[in-house]
This record gives structure tokens, C-alpha cells and sequence, in this order.
């Protein structure tokens, strides 16, 4: 009999996969022995310069090259980026860096293309921040306007939400949102939906 210890990663709410049927149940509860969410690096943005010099020294060791350093620039740079890619972009922008630049010290001009922009926010986000409107109504209108979009249908408007159709009419029923898009396609009310169930 092999022992064998499975470590599984995903960037998804594999819960709610599960629940949509994108993600074997029984496969999950295997799975699902120990927990341990990480936080992507935008949200950990106080590990960055260990990180730099942990994965800087690993890449120098690894290809015998000799040690370079990064300036306080450089590092501050690096911790305004988004990370979209997480560690694993951050580990090759830092090796990029260091292949590329002819110095015994990185500085911003050494690191990748873009990395130095600042992040922009979109349009509409900063208006909503400006204006600190609260989460659950940002959330409503969002579905609203997706429903408004799909011209009431509901499965058109979870695809465009990327959630499942079942998760979308929770979130409608949340918000008070359900009754009123039913009705408006001829559909099933709450209460004569849930009596369907029961059935």
C-alpha cells in the first residue's frame, strides 16, 4: 500500500465550483483534509523585500552567479505592482532583472518593462470609493445591471457575472431581486419555485 501525501492548489472558490457541478464532489472531500489559504502577494505586499531576497539568492546559487543587489527603489517599485501572477511572476521579474542589468546593484531602470507604472484603478471603482458606497449595494447593482443587460435572463446574466445560475438566484433572492425578474419573464415565484422543489 503507497503512502502518499496530495498537496492541491487553486486560485478559485472551489466550493462554489463544487456546488455548480464544475468539480467532482467526492473528489473535493478527498481532498479537503487540510486548509490553508495564502493570500495573493497584492494583499501581502510586507513580504515583497524578503521575498526578493530569498528568491534573488536562490537564482544566484542555483546558476553560480555572483550576488547583486536591489535598492530601496527598486524594492518600493516592485511592492506598488499588482502581481496579477503572484510569487511566480515576481520570481521571474526578479530573475529577468538580474540577468539583465550589467551593475552589482538593481535599481528601477533594471526591472521589467511596466513594472514602475503605477496600478489604475478603473474608472468606475474610483467612483465608488470616492462616494464609499457600501459592498452589498455595489453587489446589487451589479447584478442589476447584468439582468438589465441580459434583458431578464438569468442564466445570460450568471455567464456574465461568471458565477453559476443557482449562485446568481441567491444573490437575487439577497438582494430582493428575484421576485421581480421571475415575474417580469413569466417565470415561477419564490414560493411556487421552492414548492417545485419539494415535489
Amino acid at each position: 500500500m503507497a503512502n502518499v501525501c496530495v498537496i492541491a492548489a487553486t486560485n478559485r472558490d472551489i466550493e462554489a465550483e463544487v456546488q455548480a457541478g464544475r468539480f467532482r464532489e467526492d473528489l473535493f472531500y478527498r481532498l479537503n483534509v487540510f486548509r490553508l489559504h495564502v493570500p495573493p502577494l497584492r494583499e501581502r505586499r510586507e513580504d515583497i523585500p524578503e521575498l526578493v531576497q530569498y528568491l534573488s539568492e536562490r537564482f544566484f546559487k542555483e546558476f553560480d552567479l555572483p550576488p547583486k543587489r536591489f535598492t530601496e527603489e527598486a524594492i518600493a517599485t516592485l511592492r506598488r505592482f499588482q502581481w496579477p501572477g503572484n510569487v511566480r511572476q515576481l520570481d521571474h521579474y526578479i530573475q529577468q532583472a538580474i540577468v539583465m542589468s550589467d551593475s552589482e546593484v538593481i535599481d528601477v531602470e533594471d526591472l521589467p518593462a511596466g513594472t514602475e507604472e503605477p496600478p489604475q484603478e478603473p474608472l468606475f471603482l474610483q467612483e465608488i470609493l470616492e462616494q464609499g458606497v457600501p459592498l452589498e449595494e455595489v453587489e446589487r447593482q451589479l447584478i442589476l445591471a447584468a439582468l438589465q443587460r441580459a434583458g431578464g435572463n438569468q442564466s445570460q446574466a450568471a455567464r456574465l457575472l461568471g458565477v453559476s445560475r443557482r449562485k446568481l438566484q441567491y444573490r437575487m433572492e439577497k438582494h430582493g431581486l428575484y421576485e421581480q425578474f421571475s415575474r417580469r419573464r413569466g417565470g415561477p415565484g419564490r414560493s411556487e419555485r421552492e414548492g417545485k422543489e419539494e415535489e
